[in-house]
């Protein structure tokens, strides 16, 4: 069902007309107006309520929402439900069974239940006083039916079978007897309800007709059907005052308006006849004046002119429809939010206007409004529709249409856009149709030109069309960008992209851009290309290292905007960027952190300058300067939280559109009804953890104003809320806490409805705290809490003269005793320059000596290094490749080994035990195995070249059974075969990464050095060895720990693999020259001031 929500009406400029033909999308019969149906939240015991059948609701004058059921009372604050239960005791509920709730002076709460009242004094503790429970109240009647409180204050009950008063001050009760007609039997389980009219009179629904009480005179006056007066039956359980002091009675055969003059009923068909009969359980009434009617399996509205009706049977959840059950409760609270107790849970419905207008269709893909008023929208995979203004149903193109003039060459369409000379562009998945000024009807754009091959468009998906200033339209298309000159119908296709020394494959092109200088700017999914129409120039833009100011912060680009100032904004998968002008740098946002955790699929910019992003987490609005974040969901109106690429549109008048998976939102910036209802912020739990472990029972705080924090307690958590239930997940808050007496500044504190303290010192504090709705909206006045820590004995002002006493008579003390350490120290300090002449003497032996074996570590740097393959060497054999070798030390335990057998490449990277001099022992024994095993008939199996690189260290680090060294190497060892395009791979605790298809593919190393363990294992261990076919574009990489186990970063933690393979499947596709680099630089300012605390080895191949 297409649906068009009410807000939409007073969206700027829009004849209502066009919407409803909006509804011909998908409605394929006349157009007639349709209910939304209501749109509501469902709180159930799996919610936290203490039963689902909810029997009764009240908001209190602080804001707390209660809650009424079989099985308990509840308290709701937004975020929680705290429960009240019945238990054996004198200060809990008398009854788990409620049926009423009041709130009475000074915050009190009244409770009525199946057995007797009960009072909720939050000024004086939480704890619960129980009446008319002992037997010698029974004559009262111990089932409380309904509870009122007068202008007086006093609590006025309905019994069983009497209206009794309670003065809350003498605790005094008064009760009066009611009309009885023993004929008349009750009914087990009926609650008849009371109200007090504006001049004092209490008004009572019995099983005996309508009672009222005069409390002045104790007079008591009936109104029965036995009179004649209107009234079917005497039973009237439910009555109800509204708004202009109307007497309604709800009975089990329908509803009854009272008229005081006559004494007469009048039943509400009478005048409304689609009412029909009702069983009326439950009546309510808006602030908008709408009369509301609880039955057995509906809710139904009356208008206040009390001719139009509507019968609601349920209401819309996410993703299911929800049916009434018996509605036993209506209220509606401060911020216009109906609340309905059903048997089935409780009912959260939001009247306020949403703020978006909602078209409900097929996924919406692109947008474009003509200057006429023509709305054309496009879809994924359903075709194109066009919405003429107010000339009736939607005309609809596609593949299969039956009329050739509708017919297109694909139903997904990417983008929309009507050039200057009036031509209309569509791109689609299977290339670009276009309809020509003065024509209604597309045509393939290719076959109608010649200088354009159909072969370039075909199955290619134009995610963007745009025209530059000189004419030219550009399409941004899954093979490229091409741009057409519409002047000589000729075509320039851009696929390949030279920059500096790089060539750049161009594919996934979704957007493209002029900016105010007439450069030509692509989002791709390969990073950011600009263009210099000037100068024929192309930069590349990418994402590289995350702190370097000339990089994006990721390769995919789904959007571009150059806002009113000419700054360009960039949306990516990772969130918003923007680009710099004067310094030719981006600038990131990730505060908050939801922006950079955003697809940014479209930008669209508002008269004031806020960017309007949507993206797969919803609709949001931000403004730089102003750094304010609002970020919009389905509960503001939204057709989904996810939107897609490409689908969005601002008109000339301001309106913008945005379209997602479930339908398309329009709006006006400057219309959109926020919400103005500022909550009530109160605190809800003071929660305390003591030193020696554990916390204790959380304390309710509602109506405390001071908190005094016991000895012992280290850390204090203070919870509030802001009482305000459109969406209190949004809510958001700020707080101060400053001692008594002083000053201090707010802190945000965000959508954390809590704040902990670990151990205040002695003093008096005030906690203020400020809340907002989900609009941003924060309250006027700001609530606070007293905490006080009390001082420790030995922090009184006697003790302290005391300590001030013993302290003089310790400093005297210690004078003495450092006048005589002195003398001695002079002593001392003459034998101290005597030793310090003979150790000068010592440190000049000691540099002599350091600088002779400094010379020898140096020559034999020179000497690893001439075993090391050249870079020339290794670029002969494998082209395609790098080594990043950086040894911690002048001499390394890393080294890197290649050689060539025929067709076969043998490659190695190497982590020998250590580093320094002794790695670098280990490495000149591993050089010469390696040359020795690789020329014999061992060396064409990787596997066998480890197992007898093993056998042969073992005979080299073996001293009979007197000396075991535990020496050996850590090695990723690969044979490549040209051939047979093959790589064959053993290792010993370094794996092999392999990049194929966007994805990084880890053969597993054996779990075992060579020769580091072979004294310590009977069993002798053998490596396995692990076939790869090549494919194109395969990359390889080895490397040893060096890398992932460097310390740096902001909190000087390890690099860690995950780090490296996430840098790695960054820069794959790029040249490995460019690769090297990057992998050098991120690096070096990972570790910044941190030492380097191993080799470094990473080797990269394109076989």
């Amino acid at each position: 069902m297409l649906i068009l929500t009410p807000c939409m009406q007073s969206i700027r400029n829009i004849p209502f007309a066009l919407f409803l033909v909006l509804l011909g999308l998908q409605y394929s019969g006349p157009i007639k107006s349709q209910s939304p149906g209501l749109q509501g939240q469902l709180f159930s015991n799996t919610s936290g309520l203490s039963q689902s059948a909810v029997t009764s609701i009240m908001q209190d004058s602080l804001g707390f929402l209660w809650i009424g059921t079989r099985e308990g009372l509840n308290k709701y604050d937004g975020y929680s439900f705290e429960q009240f239960r019945y238990h054996p005791d004198t200060v809990s509920l008398s009854s788990n069974a409620i049926r009423c709730i009041a709130e009475g002076r000074d915050g009190v709460v009244w409770v009525g239940t199946d057995y007797g009242l009960n009072k909720l004094d939050r000024l004086r503790g939480h704890l619960w006083t129980q009446y008319l429970t002992d037997q010698a109240d029974s004559s009262y009647g111990r089932v409380i039916n309904s509870i009122r409180i007068d202008k007086e204050g006093s609590v006025w009950l309905r019994t069983e079978n009497n209206l009794v008063r309670l003065n809350p001050e003498t605790e005094e009760f008064t009760s009066y007897k009611l009309y009885q007609d023993d004929s008349n039997l009750p009914e087990k389980d009926k609650s008849f309800s009371i109200v007090i009219d504006p001049v004092g009179l209490i008004w009572m629904g019995t099983k005996d007709g309508l009672q009222v009480l005069d409390p002045e005179t104790g007079d008591i006056q009936i109104y029965s059907g036995m009179s004649g007066k209107g009234l079917k039956s005497n039973k009237i359980p439910m009555i109800f005052q509204d708004k202009d002091e109307r007497i309604w009675c709800g009975t089990a055969d329908g509803l009854y308006l009272f008229f005081r003059k006559t004494g007469s009923f009048l039943n509400a068909k009478e005048i409304m006849p689609e009412l029909g009969s009702l069983n009326v359980i439950s009546i309510g009434q808006t602030r908008k004046g709408e009369l509301l009617i609880g039955t057995n399996q509906s809710l139904i509205k009356v208008l206040p002119d009390l001719k139009t009706t509507t019968k609601l049977s349920g209401f819309n959840r996410p993703d299911v429809y929800t049916r009434f059950t018996a509605i036993s409760a209506i209220y509606e609270d401060r911020s216009e939010i109906l609340w309905l107790g059903t048997n089935s849970g409780l009912v959260k419905i939001d009247q306020k206007d949403k703020k978006f207008g909602l078209i409900r269709n097929e996924m919406v893909s692109s947008i474009f409004l003509d200057m006429n008023g023509d709305l054309w929208i496009g879809t994924d995979g359903m075709g194109l529709n066009l919405l003429r203004d107010g000339s009736g149903p939607a005309v609809k193109y596609n593949t299969h249409a039956r009329v050739m003039s509708k017919r297109l060459t694909d139903d997904i369409i990417h983008s929309i856009h009507r050039d200057r000379k009036g031509n209309l562009w569509i791109g689609t998945g299977n290339g670009v149709s276009v309809m020509q000024t003065g024509t209604n009807r597309f045509r393939s754009f290719c076959s109608g030109e010649a200088k354009v091959l159909c072969s370039l468009f075909d199955r290619q998906h134009i995610y963007d069309i745009f025209e530059d200033s000189k004419g030219f339209i550009w399409f941004a298309a899954s093979n490229g960008i091409h741009r057409f000159d519409p002047e000589d119908r000729s075509i320039l296709s851009i696929r390949r992209i030279h920059y500096g020394s790089e060539v750049l494959e161009v594919k996934d092109v979704y957007c493209v851009i002029e900016d105010p200088e007439g450069r030509i700017w692509i989002g791709s999914s390969v990073g950011l290309i600009r263009h210099d129409p000037a100068t024929d120039k192309y930069d590349v833009y990418q994402a590289g290292i995350l702190t370097s100011s000339s990089s994006i912060n990721s390769n995919t680009v789904f959007s571009l905007h150059v806002n009113n100032d000419g700054e360009l904004w960039i949306g990516t998968a990772s969130g918003l960027n923007k680009y710099k002008y004067e310094s030719g740098s981006f600038e990131f946002f990730n505060d908050p952190v939801e922006l950079s955790e955003m697809r940014i699929y479209g930008i669209q910019e508002d008269s004031e300058g806020n960017l309007w992003l949507s993206s797969e987490r919803g609709l949001a609005t931000y403004h730089p300067e102003l750094e304010t974040f609002i970020q919009f969901g389905p509960v503001d109106g939204l057709q989904n939280n996810e939107f897609i690429q490409g689908s969005s549109y601002k008109h000339t008048d301001g309106r913008m559109f945005f379209g997602g998976v479930d339908g398309l939102n329009i709006f006006h910036p400057d219309s959109i009804p926020y919400n103005q209802y500022m909550p009530q912020l109160a605190f809800t739990q003071f929660v305390r953890f003591r030193e020696q472990g554990g916390m204790s029972k959380p304390i309710a705080l509602d109506r405390v104003s001071t908190v005094i924090v016991p000895r012992g307690v280290e850390i204090v958590t203070l919870r509030f809320a802001a009482l305000e239930f459109t969406a209190p997940e949004k809510n958001r808050f700020m707080y101060k806490m400053v001692r008594k007496g002083q000053d201090g500044l707010w802190i945000h504190n965000g959508e954390q409805n809590y704040v902990t303290f670990y151990r205040l010192s002695p003093g008096k504090y005030t906690l203020s705290v400020r809340g907002s709705n989900n609009d941003l909206l924060y309250s006027a006045e700001e609530t606070q809490l007293e905490i006080i820590i009390p001082f420790a004995f030995w922090n009184k002002t006697i003790i302290l003269l005391i300590y001030i006493v013993i302290t003089g008579l310790v400093l005297i003390a210690i004078i003495q005793l450092r006048t005589r350490s002195l003398r001695k120290s002079n002593r001392i300090l003459r034998k101290k320059e005597i030793s310090a002449m003979e150790i000068e003497r010592q440190r000049h032996d000691l540099a002599r000596k350091n600088k002779n074996i400094t010379d020898s570590i140096n020559y034999a740097q020179r000497i690893q290094h001439a075993l090391l393959p050249t870079n020339e060497s290794f670029s002969n054999l494998l082209p395609e490749s790098f080594v990043l070798f950086k040894p911690k030390d002048i001499v390394s335990g890393d080294f890197y080994w290649i050689n060539q057998h025929g067709n076969k490449v043998y490659v190695a990277a190497v982590d020998c035990t250590g580093h320094g001099v002794p790695g670098a022992f280990v490495s000149i024994i591993g050089f010469e195995l390696f040359r020795k095993i690789t020329t014999s008939e061992q060396g064409s199996n990787p596997a066998m070249i480890l197992d007898t690189l093993n056998e042969n260290f073992t005979d080299i680090f073996s001293d009979g059974e007197q000396v075991y060294l535990n020496d050996g190497m850590d090695l990723s060892l690969c044979i490549i075969d040209r051939k047979e395009r093959s790589l064959d791979y053993s290792g010993a605790f370094s794996p092999l990464y392999l990049v194929r298809n966007e994805t990084i593919i880890e053969v597993k190393a054996d779990r075992f050095s060579v020769g580091a363990d072979v004294h310590f294992s009977a069993e002798r261990k053998l490596f396995k060895s692990h076939k790869i076919f090549l494919q194109k574009n395969d990359i390889i990489y080895l490397f040893s720990d060096g890398y992932a186990d460097q310390f740096g970063g902001p909190e000087g933690k390890k690099f860690k693999y995950r780090r490296f393979r996430h840098l790695l499947l960054t820069i794959h596709k790029l040249p490995m020259k460019k690769q090297q680099s990057i992998l050098d630089a991120s690096i070096e300012e990972w570790m910044g001031e941190t030492e380097q605390v191993d080799d470094i080895l990473v080797i990269g191949i394109r076989p």
